[in-house]
């Protein structure tokens, strides 16, 4: 951890901003951005600093391994260990969700006692699986921070859930039709959102959800190539959730990572 913490002097603080995720008043995260990986810290009155996570990168586009490591400091009575806890799993899903959802993510919670690291699960592959995750950690910091008597109040968040369906009865199935269910933690349909769908560099469609919750597009060539041009057809396809902000709730941006239905053919 020392290493991690000295490494993070000599990477590039990236500025702080404004967003909805953000809980005004929490503890202040800053990020240091280094070629091998990304830290989120918080620095104490007298100057210490407290690593709160670490995002680490390797290989290129869906060959990419992304590993999220956070650092849990509540678990106890102190408001300042939940309110950090609440700010980094905050900015943590911010940063985790603007990387490319079509590598391998996994998601790693270090315990305070560090001396429980062996055997510890990680959770994944997918930028999906790990953005949940971090929500569900940050629904427990809520509930550590408000058993501790913090006077801050977090926006409840909502995750949302995505489906994919197959094609009607008596219709074949088409690879490139994109036909999917998005709905809230309770099952309850979301609907009026415009659903992103993107295979590759060329690929993409998207499609507003019906009163049912239900999207439906055709993924294009955008750039017109001729069939065999490229290797899309063998990319994993990956549908963006963009979200819902309210006053009262915020129903999570996601995605959903499609594995290809067709195998990668000779160049």
């Amino acid at each position: 951890m020392i290493a991690l913490v000295c490494a993070a002097a000599l990477a590039m603080p990236v500025a702080a901003h404004s967003s909805a995720l953000l809980t005004k008043g929490a503890g202040e995260v800053k990020v240091y951005a280094a070629a091998a990986v990304t830290e989120f810290t918080h620095e104490g009155q007298g100057g210490e600093r407290h690593l709160l996570a670490t995002v680490s990168r390797e290989g290129e586009a869906n060959h990419a391994r992304t590993l999220v490591k956070w650092f849990r400091r509540s678990g106890s009575s102190s408001p300042k260990a939940a309110e950090l806890d609440l700010a980094g799993l905050e900015r943590l899903y911010e940063h985790v969700l603007h990387q490319d959802a079509a590598g391998i993510f996994e998601f790693e919670p270090v315990p305070p006692d560090t001396r429980k690291s062996k055997g510890r699960a990680r959770i994944g592959p997918t930028q999906g699986d790990v953005l949940r995750a971090i929500a569900l950690a940050r629904e427990r910091a809520v509930a550590d921070l408000a058993a501790s008597g913090s006077g801050l109040n977090p926006t409840p968040w909502g995750i949302a859930s995505m489906k994919v369906l197959p094609a009607p009865a008596g219709q074949a199935a088409d690879p490139d039709r994109i036909t999917l269910r998005v709905h809230d933690a309770k099952e309850r349909p979301i609907s009026g959102v415009t659903l992103t769908a993107s295979r590759g560099a060329d690929m993409m469609c998207s499609a507003k959800s019906d009163a049912r919750g239900v999207a439906s597009c055709k993924l294009i060539d955008a750039h017109a190539h001729a069939p065999g041009e490229h290797d899309d057809d063998a990319e994993p396809t990956v549908i963006t959730f963009p979200g819902l902000v309210s006053t009262d709730r915020i129903e999570l941006p996601t995605t959903l990572r499609i594995e290809p239905s067709r195998p990668k053919g000779p160049k």
